[in-house]
């Protein structure tokens, strides 16, 4: 007969499973109940002991004296399923903890089925990844030549990016990105960037003759000096400060 079924642990308290004298499969049983379905502690004379999941913490005077045996027939009845291989037991001075062997299938046979399929899956992933090591490695120097190129042609795609210029025809700023504008605000948090930009516009149009080679280093130099001093919102006088040190800029 194969398949399984699931048992309510409280059947375990109920008077049906308690009124009679148990037989030998209905103690099996019970311990399949009795046992712990998670790590937990017990108390014993003052001491702690751990019981963890798959074992039962219940001695052999306290099986007996539930399953309605006398001493000897229960020690003889846990003696036989230890020489199956059904149970471990571990006596101590204050108790005897028996472990269930297959605890874990008898809670859910699919678990065995479940370590099978991942077992299978892990054979197959190894050789899979064996294959593709080896296909890798015919395609490293193709995949770092087309990374190299890809990169070339970022680097220049970036480079054209980055320039900023102001042109003094319209007055106006080019190439100000809304990712310029969100580096600057996390760089100098006391500045108002759009006051600064429209403050530097300003500045630009009063001085037509001072042109800058790189107006990103312009901007970012203006900004750094104003985080310096504060950054307040209200306008500043940098035409000397710009005269002075954007010249060369």
């Amino acid at each position: 007969m194969e398949g399984w079924v699931s048992i309510y642990r409280k059947l375990a308290t109920s008077n049906l499973w308690l009124k009679q004298k148990f037989t030998k499969g209905q103690a099996w049983v019970d311990l399949i109940i009795l046992a712990n379905h998670k790590d937990s502690v017990i108390e014993k004379r003052g001491n702690q002991i751990i019981v963890k999941r798959g074992q039962v913490g219940w001695s052999e005077l306290a099986l007996s004296i539930r399953w309605k045996w006398s001493r000897n027939k229960t020690t003889r009845f846990l003696k036989w399923l230890e020489n199956e291989e059904q149970i471990i037991q571990q006596r101590t001075r204050m108790t005897t903890i028996t472990t269930i062997v297959n605890y874990e299938d008898y809670q859910n046979p699919k678990n065995k089925m479940k370590q099978q399929k991942i077992q299978q899956k892990d054979n197959r992933s190894s050789k899979t990844i064996q294959q593709k090591d080896t296909n890798n490695n015919d395609n490293n120097i193709n995949n770092e030549n087309n990374i190299r190129n890809t990169t070339a042609r970022s680097d220049k795609s970036l480079q054209a990016k980055a320039i900023i210029n102001f042109t003094f025809e319209t007055n106006k700023w080019e190439n100000i990105t809304s990712e310029d504008i969100d580096i600057w605000k996390e760089a100098y948090p006391a500045c108002d960037i759009n006051l600064g930009l429209k403050q530097m516009r300003s500045w630009l149009i009063a001085n037509p003759k001072k042109k800058k080679k790189n107006y990103r280093r312009f901007i970012t130099n203006w900004f750094s000096r104003w985080q310096e001093k504060g950054g307040s919102t209200k306008s500043e006088k940098y035409e000397e400060d710009a005269s002075e040190k954007y010249r060369t800029v």
